[in-house]
């Protein structure tokens, strides 16, 4: 039992602090899909103690960067509606999905991107405990990912 609440509380620590700033977007196809992402600057301020201020100013930085946000997983989706058109067709080049993926690829370095220049915003809003503290969550929660993978 404990160990599944360290598990739980790890990886909702470890959809990571650029999660935070970008709570209204799930893992697959942009807004309001996913799993519960609204809830994670709520899940943030209860394990990492976040002052009312500095929830403000996370959500500050989520609505900065929500039209670039925007504009990447709708040229990821568009990216994906094009490669599946290509294959379906059966008669796609190496060259043809070739242009596809380094377009997917750029989109995607794009994506890393952001949530790094987001990381950065948000942990200057955490104090240097906070910051501790959730990195200690995410050394708990790999540790325990890597067991997983082993099994």
């Amino acid at each position: 039992m404990k160990k599944a609440t360290v598990l739980l509380l790890a990886a909702s620590l470890m959809a990571g602090t650029a999660g935070i700033a970008s709570a209204d977007y799930g893992r697959h196809g942009g807004p309001g899909r996913g799993c519960g992402h609204g809830d994670r600057i709520e899940r943030m301020k209860e394990h990492l103690g976040l002052s009312d201020k500095q929830v403000t100013r996370i959500k500050a930085i989520n609505t900065k960067y929500e039209p670039e946000r925007k504009a990447l997983w709708e040229k990821m989706r568009a990216n994906r509606e094009q490669m599946r058109a290509l294959m379906d067709k059966g008669t796609a080049s190496d060259s043809q999905v070739q242009k596809i993926a380094d377009a997917q690829g750029k989109i995607k370095a794009d994506m890393t991107v952001l949530r790094f220049k987001m990381k950065q915003e948000v942990d200057k809003v955490l104090t240097k405990e906070q910051l501790e503290k959730r990195q200690q969550f995410y050394k708990h929660w790999r540790e325990h990912r890597r067991e997983g993978q082993a099994s």
